[in-house]
């Protein structure tokens, strides 16, 4: 049993690298993962500020997969409504803003940025697609 699990792991690798993906052991498991793109999502149009480490997710919502980043200046594309994030010491937010991170990309809750509730820099997206 352990060879063919070898085999098969050796197998997905391979499709994997022929596919130009990672092999799954070092990615998350994304089976039925849904994943929200804004209308125009390689359209850069500022950049905003994370004030504490940070959940980049697939959707304006905190459900499904995650990335950690630590604060830092990131580019946006736009924001939009979604869940309600709540904060003890800074309150209740419902934008989030999609932002690329060089090869990786995803959805930010505003209230961890820094700036009004709404960004000013920041256009609305024209509409969200899932995936």
């Amino acid at each position: 049993m352990r060879r063919l699990r070898t085999i098969l792991g050796a197998g997905t690798a391979l499709a994997a690298a022929l596919l130009g993906a990672t092999p799954a052991a070092a990615q998350p498991a994304l089976a039925g993962t849904t994943f929200c793109f804004p209308s125009s999502p390689s359209d850069v149009t500022s950049q905003v500020s994370v004030w504490t480490t940070v959940h980049i997710r697939n959707c304006p919502w905190r459900d499904g997969s995650t990335m950690t980043l630590p604060a830092q200046t990131l580019n946006s594309v736009c924001q939009a409504t979604g869940e309600t994030v709540t904060d003890p010491v800074y309150g209740s937010n419902n934008w989030w803003t999609y932002v690329i991170l060089g090869e990786n990309s995803g959805w930010i809750s505003n209230i961890y940025l820094r700036g009004d509730a709404h960004l000013n820099n920041v256009p609305d997206c024209a509409s969200i697609t899932q995936h």
